[in-house]
């Protein structure tokens, strides 16, 4: 799974499988969950959340902002593993990963930037890396415009 998200976030977008993508910045779960709920509701199980920092109290999963993940809306999860299965195949180079990744999150900016700390956290799903590896490409790779406060765009 680590490395396959992307890939997968890819394919189900293709196939119609998520309706809405966003990060848990700010705020955590309550934040990311509230935007993308509002109008609609939504049941949210937090026991079966997966946490980096384990213990936590049913509260501090909710708001928490160090768990780095991303809330997708799926209308059918057993699609999202088929997905994953699919593209389980084919292993991205990590700069092809980190050039995807961003592509899509540009996506959601009307600006077209994505913050460093939102990139890592979303290729850390798809590839378990520490940050040196990403903010290494990010400093030295001139296709990663830096445009302050560690937002980046993406020239190609």
């Amino acid at each position: 799974m680590e490395k396959k998200v992307l890939d997968v976030l890819l394919v189900a977008r293709d196939k119609g499988l998520y309706h809405a993508i966003t990060d848990c910045g700010a705020g955590g779960l309550s934040s990311a969950v509230g935007e993308m709920a509002k109008g609609l509701g939504a049941r949210v199980f937090l026991e079966k959340v997966p946490l980096k920092y384990q213990n936590l109290l049913p509260w501090e999963i909710w708001v928490s902002e160090a768990q780095e993940r991303m809330v997708l809306a799926v209308p059918d999860p057993a699609a999202v593993d088929l997905a994953r299965e699919q593209t389980s195949k084919a292993r991205l180079p990590f700069e092809t990963l980190v050039k995807t990744v961003m592509r899509e999150l540009a996506k959601l900016s009307p600006q077209g930037h994505v913050h460093a700390q939102e990139l890592y956290a979303a290729v850390n799903i798809l590839r378990r890396v520490p940050p040196a590896p990403l903010l290494a490409l990010l400093a030295t790779r001139p296709e990663f415009v830096h445009v302050g406060d560690l937002h980046y765009r993406l020239e190609e």
